[in-house]
């Protein structure tokens, strides 16, 4: 799913209030155009041409656009006929035909609203922007629709409003929608004394009900900063453009991303350009990719090599909690025969690709023809691999908006046919489609598992890729079963996977429950259908206790939740017995919980996963930083790793891994060399260990990250590790340089007791140390300093007994 992100221009004459969208932002999919209009030969093919079956001249169909998997909406403002009603169209794919599925219609549409100027969607809830529209007497206010989808037909579930808007707000001029959250930008909302300073209001959902949640405004904002003029939200992460803002007196343009904990909005950090100038409109565009980990930032006006109005666009990456600029990013051809380019109207990220609108040039000598540029990553460094601009010359202002999703992207062309407007869509030609093999999936409640299986179909000569991840819907993934999320890595040649989904027995009546795993982000193929599987679990007899008591269900339950796996028998059977073997004794059932429980953490599978995992961003990214109020208010250094990317990366690593096995060596070590391959290439590592350090410089900041582990003649082994490079652009061997760090005993002793309280809240509790129902890390400082205290010595620590007779681990299972 990509959303919206906008870039506009507001002009107020003699108090009449006039909207000039200059460019869009956003993802398609549609309808199919000749390949010989193409100016130049790109690795995306033309793939398809998206118009609406009721397209009259001046609609500017095309000016935004979004895609959720196999279902699209473009907007087109000026329908019908430039009265500026507006509309917008959902589209749906069958295998790779597309069709309108239904016109968009609010329920209190009239000319001069702008209904669809901006649009977002996420599976089955579609968002439209009307910053015009007038709300009581206020002209100008803006509004935001929300449609749903049930089966194949969309209605109208609520109009959204600013609780503080007032006239001439334009709330609705960028949109964007992240599951059951929606952000909406009112670029000319005054905040106090600053007119048009500009604010992003957040809505979430409960039910069919929206509420606003909170108001984003800049901590630093001033009068016409215009804040809010693009927008983008994945999961917590919001970032919010404000391309006119005062940066300097020089009105550069600023990007603000925004964090959300719990249900409070905070600043996390502000962005500008390093090389920026006056009247840059750095901000006028905006995307963060689904991995919430690099920002695209268009600036529409910025020049280059003299050239006014040239346009680019700016790529910043996360390193821990800090955003940092990793390129500025520039599109050959420029400007020709006096049109300016405006490269970086419209962008967007996924992964290490970004694509750019370029609406205004033309390189030969046409009249706005516009085009699109696809940069890839390679490391740190991002390189142009194409540019796609159409022929014959002809107006079109192709890349106003555009937007990606696997293996495809899409442009808007609001211009095409006196304005009537087009939408195309360019994949990699990607003959192969993924989905799974069932849309429903059934299992009864139990400590068990239930497969679900992922179909390739088509084209599978060549490796392929697809994330996968679960999410909520009335069963939670604390009690009823294990959130999962992966990648499923199709070799070539293969054409299924099959995976498991943990399930959790617990001590409640809840009657039939439900949760989702959706496929997203595939590579070298493109979603089929169903990409979203619904799982039922039935529920069981009730239980007469919590059946965390019951010694099988406690032993089932830390294969889930220490090992992400389904216990085979034979461990099963020994753990069990362990316990049973007390009797009815309920000291020696009390001793053997506990040390049963220890052995989890204490076992080689877990030291090989999950704790590698722990010591592998100990040594990429050092420590995090704490508070602990315990023995008075203080800061403490603590594990960086966060509950979610333990999770995933572990299972990354784990998977299939069951030690004493047939084979189970082999299979870890080529698990632990495919996850650290991946990991160094990851864009959090390159931007702190940028490819031009040298090998010494590699090994000393990694080694001061792990605490000064090695040893001088192990640190000279993982420089020599590089072959006497002058740089560190060989990924082996940055691999296995952190691996040699992660892996040194040194460090293993050194993290040992830190990592063992922290898996006492990943395992037990499912959270991390500082979150709900803490707010610091006082628990887990507490808990750390009386391992310490007693040597590591868990049982005297009782460390273990009090979080598994904890009443937050109980009640995870019963009451």
């Amino acid at each position: 799913m990509r959303n919206q992100k906008t870039k506009s221009e507001i002009f107020t004459l003699s108090g009449v209030l006039i909207l000039y969208l200059f460019g869009v932002v956003q993802v398609g999919i549609v309808h199919t155009v000749s390949a010989q209009d193409l100016l130049d030969a790109q690795p995306h093919a033309n793939q398809a041409r998206l118009a609406a079956n009721d397209g009259v001249t001046l609609d500017s169909f095309g000016n935004a656009v979004a895609i959720s998997n196999n279902t699209a909406v473009v907007g087109a403002f000026g329908q019908p006929n430039q009265n500026n009603r507006g509309g917008a169209y959902g589209f749906v794919r069958n295998g790779v035909s597309w069709s309108q599925q239904q016109a968009l219609v609010p329920s209190d549409l009239v000319n001069g609203d702008r209904f669809g100027n901006s649009v977002a969607i996420d599976a089955d809830t579609i968002v439209v922007g009307a910053p015009i529209k007038t709300i009581g007497v206020l002209s100008g206010k803006g509004a935001a629709y929300v449609f749903v989808r049930n089966g194949t037909t969309w209605t109208q579930q609520q109009r959204l409003t600013a609780s503080d808007g007032a006239l001439g707000d334009n709330f609705g001029t960028a949109v964007t929608i992240s599951g059951n959250t929606i952000i909406v930008g009112a670029i000319n909302h005054a905040v106090g004394g600053n007119s048009r300073q500009g604010a992003a209001y957040v809505f979430v959902r409960s039910g069919s009900n929206w509420t606003e949640q909170q108001k984003l405004t800049a901590g630093d904002g001033l009068m016409s900063d215009q804040l809010g003029g693009a927008v983008d939200l994945v999961g917590n992460t919001a970032v919010v453009g404000a391309r006119e803002n005062n940066f300097g007196a020089n009105r550069n343009g600023k990007v603000y991303v925004f964090l959300r904990s719990g249900t409070t909005w905070t600043q996390q950090q502000k962005l500008t350009a390093a090389s920026g100038s006056p009247l840059d409109a750095f901000g006028n565009s905006v995307a963060i990719s689904p991995s919430a980990d690099t920002i695209a930032v268009g600036a529409l006006n910025d020049e280059e090599n003299q050239i006014s109005d040239r346009g680019s666009a700016y790529v910043f990456v996360l390193n821990g909690s800090t955003w940092s600029e990793q390129q500025r990013l520039v599109g050959s051809l420029g400007v020709a025969s006096g049109f300016n380019a405006h490269f970086g109207t419209s962008v967007d990220v996924d992964g290490d690709t970004v694509i750019v609108g370029s609406p205004e040039l033309d390189p030969l000598e046409g009249n706005g023809r516009g085009a699109v540029y696809v940069f890839q990553r390679s490391v740190s460094t991002w390189t142009e691999q194409e540019r796609i601009v159409f022929s014959p010359a002809s107006l079109r202002h192709f890349g106003t908006s555009v937007a990606m999703s696997g293996d495809a992207f899409i442009g808007g062309a609001p211009f095409e046919n006196g304005s009537t407007g087009a939408a195309y869509v360019f994949a990699t030609g990607a003959a192969s489609t993924v989905q799974f093999s069932a849309s429903n999936y059934s299992v009864q409640e139990d400590c068990t598992a239930v497969t679900v299986t992922v179909n390739r179909s088509g084209d599978t000569s060549a490796a392929a890729n697809v994330n996968y991840f679960t999410s909520d819907i009335s069963a939670t993934d604390r009690s009823d079963y294990i959130a999962a999320a992966g990648t499923l890595r199709f070799a070539a040649g293969e054409s299924s996977i099959s995976f498991p989904l943990l399930i959790n027995e617990d001590s409640f009546a809840e009657g039939t429950e439900t949760f989702n795993v959706t496929l997203n982000n595939p590579s070298g193929m493109s979603l089929g259908t169903p990409f979203v599987a619904t799982v039922t679990i039935d529920d069981d007899l009730n239980e007469p206790t919590n059946v965390i008591d019951n010694p099988r269900n406690l032993v089932g339950q830390h294969y889930h939740d220490f090992l992400l796996r389904q216990p085979d028998s034979s461990g099963w059977d020994f753990w069990t017995n362990e316990i049973t073997s007390c009797g009815s004794d309920a000291q020696c059932i009390e001793v053997k919980r506990i040390n049963v429980s220890a052995a989890f953490y204490l076992s080689i599978e877990f030291q090989e996963t999950g704790f590698l995992v722990e010591r592998i961003y100990k040594s990429a990214y050092g420590d995090g930083i704490g508070t602990s109020t315990w023995g008075g208010s203080h800061q403490l250094p603590v594990p960086i790793v966060r509950f979610n990317e333990f999770l995933s990366d572990t299972r990354r690593i784990g998977e299939g891994v069951i030690v004493g096995a047939t084979g189970w060596e082999q299979l870890l070590e080529s698990k632990k060399q495919s996850f650290l391959t991946e990991f160094v290439q990851r864009a959090r590592l390159t931007t702190a260990f940028p490819t031009t350090l040298t090998p010494a410089q590699f090994v000393d900041q990694l080694n001061t990250n792990a605490g000064n582990a090695l040893s001088a003649s192990e640190r000279d082994a993982a420089i020599a590790l590089f072959g006497g490079a002058a740089n560190t652009s060989n990924t082996t061997a940055r691999a296995q340089a952190l691996r040699q760090l992660a892996e040194d005993q040194s460090l293993r002793t050194a993290e040992f007791n830190r990592a063992f309280v922290l898996m006492q809240y990943f395992g037990y509790l499912r959270r991390n140390p500082n979150e709900h129902p803490d707010i610091d890390y006082t628990g887990f400082d507490f808990w750390l300093t009386k391992l310490n205290q007693f040597n590591g010595n868990f049982v005297q620590a009782e460390m273990i007994k009090a979080f598994i007779v904890s009443g937050e681990y109980r009640q995870r299972f019963g009451q």
